[in-house]
């Protein structure tokens, strides 16, 4: 069976993302002095902060996260687009809508 572009594309996501869990595991149990910090928790980071520009770096498919991010509703709003004005990231903060 041929794969169209679209299939090929999201198989190497999947690929890249079961090599990164994998990475990841054996990062994590390999830690043990404070301050190290694997791709996962940089993201963390980074998601708690909402700094876009470096979770598009982080991401596995940039390009795909940056016109995911510019074609949803808050595209021009600080928050993600899955809680929306809920995000309970910027209540923990005290932001006010």
């Amino acid at each position: 069976m041929e794969q169209t572009f679209e299939q090929a594309i999201t198989r190497g996501i999947l690929e890249r993302f079961q090599e990164k869990l994998n990475d990841n595991l054996d990062v994590d149990t390999a830690i043990t002095g404070a301050g190290a910090a694997t791709p996962d928790r940089q993201m963390s980071e980074f998601r708690k902060d909402f700094d876009w520009k470096k979770q598009f770096e982080l991401a596995l498919d940039p390009e795909r996260a940056r016109k995911r991010r510019e074609a949803s509703e808050s595209s021009d709003e600080e928050y993600c687009s899955m809680c929306g004005k809920l995000c309970a990231l910027r209540t923990n903060r005290g932001d006010n809508y």
